[in-house]
């Protein structure tokens, strides 16, 4: 199955590259160097998160209206890409 969550890309206070915050995931934070590196560790710190969890037991994906963007003009969905071990 795939899961899709929303991601806030904050660019980097020095100008080269992003902060990314999965804001449905608790504690789910990275960074990448440039666009392509952001998404691609986005989809490493989503599944570091969820592994180990049962898939009824996975955080709920906000609505994109319900989520306050102010201020980080990139926001973007993340699709899983991988499946996470199930117990």
């Amino acid at each position: 199955m795939k899961y899709y969550y929303p991601a806030i890309f904050e660019p980097k206070s020095s100008g080269a590259g992003f902060i990314l915050t999965i804001p449905d995931i608790k504690g789910c934070y990275t960074q990448g160097d440039d666009m392509e590196n952001a998404l691609f560790m986005a989809h490493e710190a989503i599944g570091c998160k969820l592994e180990g969890i049962e898939e009824k037991n996975y955080p709920k994906s906000s609505r994109p209206e319900d989520l306050s963007v102010e201020g980080y003009p990139i926001g973007s969905f993340i699709q899983t890409r991988r499946e996470y071990p199930r117990f």
